[in-house]
């Protein structure tokens, strides 16, 4: 028996990552738990904002919230990597704006640069 594992977009979204990279002939739907994780880590289950957009077991408005973290995220990201304290890893914030822009959320509001807090 080949086993699906859970990672980034594999819940009746775009993406699935099968042990034997084998064909997954089915995806199972995102837990309430799953959702609620999603909500603060993005990447958690996701790889790409785009796979956010595309995931049909998330509700609009749970798109625009987990869309709207990772947008913070990204921005936290940007602003230690101006510092010097980044792993190497992007911040994906034009994936984000064209995700949001695409989903038709409205921009965060924003009273100057991004920083340790929010944008």
């Amino acid at each position: 028996m080949i086993e699906v594992m859970a990672i980034a977009g594999a819940r009746n979204c775009d993406t699935q990552a099968v042990v034997g990279h084998e064909p997954a002939e089915r995806s199972r739907v995102l837990t309430r738990h799953e959702k609620a994780k999603v909500q603060t880590t993005p990447t958690s289950l996701f790889k790409t904002p785009a796979e956010v957009v595309s995931c049909v077991d998330l509700s609009r408005a749970e798109k625009a919230a987990v869309l709207k973290q990772w947008e913070i995220d990204a921005r936290l990201l940007q602003v230690a990597s101006e510092e010097g304290m980044t792993g190497g890893e992007g911040s994906q914030l034009a994936e984000v704006k064209k995700a949001q822009k695409t989903l038709g959320v409205e921009d965060l509001e924003e009273d100057g640069a991004p920083n340790k807090t929010g944008p």
